[in-house]
């Protein structure tokens, strides 16, 4: 069975970095609007990007557009690297890596300034998850504020390595300075399921610095 036109381009471009649609047509034996129909269609899944190409010393006339597979469709390792470290630190564990959470959230979020107002603590909070891969946002309850995670940047290892989420409850609590509880967390498989922290209310409105 003949592979399918988008499946040869971005074998194409995963071999070749990057190419313009005169490169596909001469590569693939295809015409160029066919190629320009599957171009159209890889740009709207997000699988490939435009990207600028200087060919203004050997080429005349309107410069040509060139593509490359998007940043997310690049093979990548380092979700096997991650597990690879962290599974050997917890094999090998030593007066450093009693407790590994703690210490990792310590490095992932050191001494952050920890506002007087609950709010402005929580929209901290959420605003520093989001810019590290987390669609997270947080409601308000009667028990107390709950922080919820809908995406994770660990997800392809969160699986086989809670202590992951353990760091991140460390950093909700560094952010809010409240005792935090994980009540669900994202489930790989599950492409519904979510990450639940709930805060204690007065823990949260009694504390004014990070803790340690």
């Amino acid at each position: 069975m003949d592979q399918p036109t988008s499946d040869r381009i971005l074998a194409y471009l995963l071999k070749h970095r990057t190419a313009s649609v005169a490169d596909l047509s001469r590569a693939l034996g295809q015409t160029r609007p066919n190629l320009q129909y599957h171009i159209a269609n890889l740009l709207r899944a997000g699988k490939i990007s435009p990207i600028t190409v200087d060919t203004s010393s050997h080429r005349k006339g309107r410069p040509e557009k060139f593509y490359a597979l998007a940043a997310d469709q690049k093979p990548e390792n380092l979700a096997a690297l991650a597990s690879a470290l962290l599974r050997l630190i917890a094999e090998n564990p030593g007066p450093s890596t009693v407790d590994l959470p703690v210490e990792l959230a310590q490095v992932m979020m050191p001494s952050p300034a920890v506002p007087p107002s609950l709010t402005l603590r929580m929209q901290n909070c959420v605003r520093h998850f989001n810019q590290h891969g987390y669609d997270s946002r947080w409601e308000a309850h009667q028990s107390g504020p709950r922080l919820i995670f809908r995406a994770c940047p660990y997800w392809r290892i969160i699986h086989n390595h809670p202590e992951l989420c353990q760091m991140d409850q460390h950093i909700v609590r560094r952010l809010t300075g409240a005792a935090v509880q994980q009540h669900s967390r994202i489930h790989p498989a599950d492409p519904t399921s979510s990450c639940l922290f709930t805060l204690e209310t007065e823990a949260a409105n009694s504390s004014n610095t990070a803790p340690c």
